[in-house]
């Protein structure tokens, strides 16, 4: 092979292989199946409301199918496995494109007492890379609390006020 040939063999390689990989790299973002998006637990105690998880759709969908999430929450009893707890929500749901679909499900006193965690699961069917965020976790009850600070009924215009005029006194030194 001379020069000439190696050049134009090699011309050819590149040109394919930029070519495959500028087609070709939006393959694997779109491919549909399914699976896992979250497995994990929330502690419950006596201050436990509720557990939640919010998915997050991307913007746009570009006529791609929109993926089904089905969430389920298990509740686990002290020195019990996941796989022998107690299905207590389930619920499958199409995520469109641009929104948030957020599921929850509140504790009742008897549930609190029967299960020292809750099992989530988050299982995704479809185009997986339509799926942009999810957040889950639980709520719990907060009591009381205040005192001290500027209290709920200070503006944002007054603290804007003393802000600025420290800044001033600061600043003339």
């Amino acid at each position: 092979m001379n020069r000439n040939t190696s050049a134009a063999l090699l011309v050819a390689i590149v040109t394919v292989a930029a070519v495959g990989l500028a087609f070709g790299a939006g393959g694997v973002a779109g491919q549909e199946g399914s699976g896992e998006l979250v497995n994990g637990t929330v502690d419950v105690t006596n201050d436990t409301e509720s557990i939640y998880v919010d998915i997050v759709a991307v913007d746009d969908y570009n006529g791609s199918t929109a993926p089904d999430v089905t969430v389920t929450a298990i509740g686990v009893q002290p020195d019990q496995d996941v796989a022998n707890g107690t299905e207590l929500y389930t619920e499958t749901r199409t995520v469109a494109s641009s929104t948030t679909e957020s599921y929850d499900y509140a504790f009742n006193d008897a549930e609190r007492d029967s299960y020292d965690r809750i099992a989530i699961t988050v299982e995704w069917n479809g185009d997986r890379s339509l799926i942009d965020s999810t957040d889950w976790g639980s709520l719990v009850a907060t009591t009381g609390g205040g005192g001290g600070g500027l209290g709920s009924g200070t503006s944002t215009a007054a603290l804007a006020v003393v802000l600025a005029l420290v800044a001033f006194v600061t600043m003339r030194d």
